[in-house]
């Protein structure tokens, strides 16, 4: 499960080292706009650019369905060069919930993705 929250105009979260069955958002905030891409292994956050301009924060919730168990799962995180965007991973079984762990991108890279590639060790 991936918690994705924002003060960036934009995110897109990309999934990637584990083959994706299915990407479900379980909950987004009012007035944000959710997008999944399951062929190509990402998801996207966004909100009206007046808001993340005055400092407001959006958040989703995405359950994501690996095809395999694999070894490590890699987030890369892209955003607008407005706030910073926070990915906790958890991991969701039928006992119990393991935090996996908490990624911030922040700052600008001078390119248009501001992109920061994670490495989420799932076993």
């Amino acid at each position: 499960r991936l918690r994705v929250t924002t003060t960036s105009d934009w995110t897109k979260v990309g999934l990637g080292g584990v083959p994706l069955t299915n990407l479900v958002v379980t909950t987004s905030a009012p007035g944000s706009t959710t997008r999944t891409d399951l062929s190509q292994g990402f998801v996207l956050l966004s909100q009206p650019l007046p808001r993340a301009e005055s400092g407001g924060s959006v958040e989703a919730t995405v359950d994501v369905f690996p095809a395999r168990a694999g070894r490590r799962l890699t987030v890369t995180i892209g955003r607008g060069s407005i706030g910073a965007t926070t990915v906790a991973v958890t991991r969701v079984d039928r006992r119990r919930s393991t935090a996996l762990g908490s990624f911030t991108r922040a700052g600008v890279d001078g390119t248009d993705a501001n992109e920061q590639s994670y490495v989420v060790p799932l076993r």
